[in-house]
């Protein structure tokens, strides 16, 4: 018996009077979600894991759902048809997704309460083991992991607790009562029962003729065999219409249940860490995993496989956090992010959240020093205090080595910034060193040029303000003469050479350049990105930018040498896709 596949339990009885707009006419599994029901959704969840059982307990409008998968081949694929002989003949391979599913139909009635329909399922069920969810729930959950956990418990039941989204904006104030903080909409820290539950056999027991699945529960809690499984990840029910509308926003935008892959999915980095399995899969912190660097790197990380934890305190919805991520608001200036660490207990961390524009800091030197600094000593502590950390890289930047002497740069020319900016890089640069040295803990530290690319939203740099202006005729504002010479690094060749320097087992305490061959001025740029775009950059300079550093550029032949990396973009291909991004999500 124990060698049977799990079997998984979807109910979809019930008729969704809160969401009448649409379950009218249609029972609420298959209210579309882009344009699939959200059944479907809900399945591939669960197939992504390798369960491809599933039991449909049917009940108002069944015939409906019965309907869509008897048919769905015939929808979702091109095929030959001979009308004359009634016979499809030639079913064509047009690169559309096949669903790998067993499913078995089970009328359960129209009004039967959902406890009563999976009792109502006792005999299909074939192994030790079944997993019940409800048919109006998505979430970025791990069904492998809260199968293991299900079965290292010995409980007879594991529901699934998840944080739900706020129904409205949270106001937060200080002691003198001062506004602090809009949240739109954050995650409360209460569990609900977000579905995803998994029941030993002997559950059919204690399930009753009209029970509520809650109601069985309630039996099992005093003689505690109920657990619970604390997902903290993206979870959300549809359970109006309004929550029908956001699903679909999210569908288009950013769809953070969809864990699944499609067929012409393909990594496009260096596959630095194993495909995904229950037991190589690696848990990777990522601090600032909602910015611009750090979101293409937990995408990357993702699509190699792996489980990704993302600490930040720009909210999703401000940021973004790519689907499948585990999310935390959190400040890293806060020491409670240990506690973070501790529960999460990652195994390699990258550290990026900081405050990176330099305008900004200058304005406010105070915080931006007390988060790049002391928080990098709080990320840095957190570490020290896990025992399993195998590597850490934490992010600098070329501003770490103020005003130069000589050019370019290498990993071994004094840190010697003078402005607020430059001076917090190289203190968390010189700290960083310092862990790694005195407590023997494995960090490297990265040192950037100019990094830009897809998901950079901040128009005071320099590319997203070209591309700003390209794309709705704004004037582009230059703080500086124009003058200025930088290198210009593609964030998807950063992300490559942080995800090499992850696997890099040696030169603890050392730091990395990361630059390019794209050394150029600002109006350089701007000619560059008028050719490249087809678009004429109106532009007006501003030259009031104060201590800017005249020239900089790395030298990156020690990544080439120890870690294999160079970078691949020139600055006109890095242009057009950014260029290409930007229209795709932000132009009017």
């Amino acid at each position: 018996m124990e060698n049977q596949p799990i079997q998984t339990i979807v109910l979809c009885g019930g008729i969704g009077t809160r969401l009448r707009e649409e379950t009218e006419f249609k029972p609420k599994p298959m209210v579309q979600i882009g344009d699939k029901p959200i059944l479907w959704h809900i399945m591939k969840i669960y197939n992504h894991y390798g369960y491809r059982d599933f039991i449909l307990a049917l009940g108002y409008k069944g015939n409906d759902i019965k309907d869509y998968f008897l048919k769905h081949k015939y929808y979702s694929q091109d095929f030959s048809f001979n009308p004359a002989e009634g016979d499809t003949f030639n079913f064509l391979k047009n690169g559309k997704e096949e669903n790998d599913f067993n499913i078995t139909f089970a009328e359960t009635g129209s009004e039967t309460p959902h406890g009563e329909r999976v009792l109502k399922l006792k005999n299909y069920i074939h192994g030790d083991l079944f997993m019940v969810t409800y048919g109006d729930g998505l979430a970025d959950i791990d069904i492998q992991k809260l199968v293991e956990f299900h079965k290292s418990h010995g409980k007879m039941a594991t529901i699934t607790g998840a944080h739900p989204e706020s129904r409205w904006g949270l106001v937060n104030s200080d002691g003198n009562n001062m506004i602090t903080e809009f949240a739109q909409k954050p995650m409360l820290y209460d569990y609900v029962n977000g579905g995803f539950m998994v029941f030993n056999k002997e559950f059919f027991n204690v399930l009753r003729a009209g029970d509520m699945i809650e109601d069985a529960l309630m039996r099992l809690i005093p003689q505690q065999q109920v657990a619970l499984y604390k997902h903290e990840g993206f979870w959300y029910g549809m359970d109006t219409y309004k929550d029908f509308l956001h699903l679909n926003q999210l569908w288009e935008k950013d769809p953070k249940w969809k864990i699944w892959r499609e067929n012409t999915d393909k990594p496009n980095l260096m596959p630095v860490f194993q495909k995904m399995t229950p037991h190589n899969q690696k848990t990777v912190l990522v601090t600032g995993g909602t910015g611009f660097i750090g979101s293409n790197l937990v995408k990357e990380l993702i699509q190699q496989g792996q489980r990704v934890v993302v600490l930040d305190n720009i909210s999703p919805e401000e940021g973004n956090l790519p689907a499948g991520a585990i999310f935390y608001k959190a400040d890293i200036r806060d020491k409670k992010i240990s506690e973070i660490f501790e529960k999460e207990k990652p195994s390699i961390v990258f550290h990026l959240a900081a405050k990176p524009i330099v305008q900004d800091v200058y304005n406010n030197p105070y915080e931006a020093i007390e988060t790049n600094i002391m928080g990098t000593v709080n990320v840095l502590e957190s570490c020290r205090n896990q025992k399993n950390v195998e590597s850490i890289i934490i992010a600098s930047s070329d501003k770490a080595y103020g005003k130069p002497t000589s050019l370019p740069y290498s990993e071994h020319h004094p840190l010697k910034g003078d402005h607020p900016y430059d001076v917090s890089k190289s203190s968390a640069d010189l700290i960083a060193h310092t862990y790694a040295k005195t407590y023997g803990m494995p960090i490297l530290i990265t040192r950037f040029s100019n990094v830009f690319g897809p998901g950079d939203k901040n128009s005071s740099r320099i590319v997203p303000g070209i591309i700003e202006s390209a794309s709705e005729n704004k004037e582009l504002l230059l703080r500086s003469d124009g003058t200025m010479i930088r290198e210009y690094v593609y964030v998807k060749d950063v992300v490559d050479g942080c995800i090499r320097l992850a696997k890099h087992k040696e030169n603890f305490g050392e730091a990395f350049n990361f630059g390019s061959k794209n050394i150029h001025s600002v109006l350089e740029v701007i000619e560059k990105a008028e050719k490249v775009l087809g678009r004429k950059i109106n532009y007006k300079i501003l030259n009031n930018a104060k201590n800017e550093i005249p020239e900089q550029y790395l030298d990156w032949t020690k990544a080439k040498e120890l870690l294999g990396w160079e970078p691949k973009t020139s600055l006109e291909e890095g242009l057009k896709e950014t260029f290409d991004w930007h229209l795709k999500n932000h132009a009017n």
